[in-house]
């Protein structure tokens, strides 16, 4: 824990609490490394550890006594996080919400987009409006001795909220059947922390 920042816990995932370089005021940022509104269960969970984080720093203030200081740091760390997060949760708005151009469709989009989104649908998040493949070739992997496995596309889930349309990293892959045959293409994975909000 620093003074520059701290992990607030909320649905599934952490959120951090830190100065933004721009403006100097503190926000919750995703894990894109970008400022997100965070509401419902999310905000719900931050605001709770923002109030353990005052709690903490009240309980050590007062013990006594304390020769090496260590309540006294604990303190005045948890002070500052607690600081911070209600400064972030002030500055919670959706007009800090960043939206990037959609990513550019690679070669093999119009080819896949129909299997892709198939692969998706009822399986991962529920409010996926498309896929977009971003490659325009197959990565191909292959086992330790040489041995094709699967060829691999990545691209993105489109799923649209009340903010508006979030791209989500996905790869797809296709398992290697012999020769130059490749079989039903299936979903590989998907999450991770390069989502964002798109026009």
């Amino acid at each position: 824990m620093t003074f520059d920042s701290f992990q607030v816990s909320v649905y599934r995932r952490s959120t951090k609490v830190m100065r933004n370089p721009k403006d100097k005021k503190f926000y919750f940022f995703g894990d894109n490394g970008e400022p997100e509104f965070i509401r419902g269960k999310d905000l719900e969970l931050a605001k709770a550890e923002i109030q353990r984080m005052g709690f903490i720093s009240h309980f050590c203030s007062n013990q006594q006594p304390d020769p090496n200081q260590q309540f006294m740091q604990i303190s005045s760390k948890a002070a500052v996080c607690c600081i911070y997060g209600r400064e972030a949760l002030k500055n919670n708005s959706i007009g800090v919400v960043i939206f990037h151009p959609m990513p550019a469709k690679g070669a093999l989009h119009d080819a896949l987009e129909k299997d892709a989104l198939a692969c998706v649908v009822n399986q991962t998040y529920p409010n996926v409006v498309g896929v977009l493949i971003g490659d325009s070739d197959w990565l191909i992997q292959r086992n330790s001795l040489g041995i094709i496995i699967r060829r691999i596309c990545c691209g993105w889930i489109i799923v649209k909220d009340d903010i508006g349309r979030q791209i989500i990293p996905a790869k797809w892959a296709q398992p290697h059947q012999g020769g130059n045959a490749y079989g039903k293409l299936q979903l590989f994975n998907y999450g991770g922390n390069k989502r964002f909000y798109v026009k």
